[in-house]
């Protein structure tokens, strides 16, 4: 080996990539969609353009999507950063109504959740720091609402500090059905698998687990053929 390739090869930078998600999700959702270059994705609770973004990479790729947060105002830097997506400023709920949203001063953990919120406030560093009213909409009716006409979901992320379950089961997972769900669902212990109300309810309408990391869970759609063998199983 001569000196120039050994120099790149003791380079460590050369073997970086590049993750904006939190847990390196996004690296890991490359890994299942192989080299698919073009493709549509939902980003509910999207939060930032890049930080922590499950769907950045995608982006760069050159997909396109649609993303949805409630956070007064986080839509401006999707405007800017993202613009050929959809960038849609709505709380996702189980109902079409007002609600609260409680605000910290770290604003990924703002939630519609009063439980979640207050116990953000007693048992970790961050301050619920105010409140403020938003509009709520049911998933099926964003999706309905703001989807280009026969756009098929390649990718849909859900991470809703706490609403995830709920907002999941306002979809219509017939009209509605991606290929593959991110769900933020923190389990201490692998074996809660089984206890976990989003593997149950994504189960009853052609999902399986295929992986996890600490706080997120992937879901991969079930061909009919497969759903069809596993009921006469």
């Amino acid at each position: 080996m001569d000196t120039a390739m050994a120099v790149q090869q003791l380079d460590p930078q050369r073997w970086v990539r590049q993750s904006y998600s939190q847990e390196g999700e996004d690296l890991v959702l490359l890994e299942i969609l192989g080299d698919q270059r073009e493709g549509f994705f939902v980003d509910a609770g999207a939060f930032h353009p890049f930080r922590f973004s499950n769907t950045f990479l995608l982006y760069q790729r050159g997909w396109r999507g649609l993303n949805v947060d409630a956070t007064p105002g986080s839509m401006d830097l999707f405007d800017q950063a993202r613009p050929r997506d959809i960038n849609r400023e709505y709380a996702l709920s189980d109902s079409d109504e007002m609600r609260m949203l409680y605000l910290f001063d770290e604003p990924a953990l703002n939630t519609l959740c009063q439980e979640r919120a207050h116990e953000i406030d007693r048992n970790t560093p961050f301050r619920l720091v105010g409140t403020a009213p938003v509009e709520a909409i049911r998933l099926d009716t964003l999706l309905a609402r703001e989807m280009p006409e026969g756009q098929a979901i390649d990718v849909m992320n859900v991470d809703l500090e706490g609403w995830d379950p709920m907002v999941l089961e306002s979809n219509d997972w017939i009209r509605f059905r991606p290929r593959l769900v991110l769900v933020e669902e923190r389990l201490d212990d692998l074996r809660d698998l089984s206890r976990s109300r989003c593997i149950e309810m994504l189960g009853k309408v052609g999902y399986r687990p295929v992986c996890k990391t600490v706080r997120t869970l992937f879901f991969i759609r079930e061909e009919p053929a497969l759903q069809e063998e596993g009921r006469s199983s």
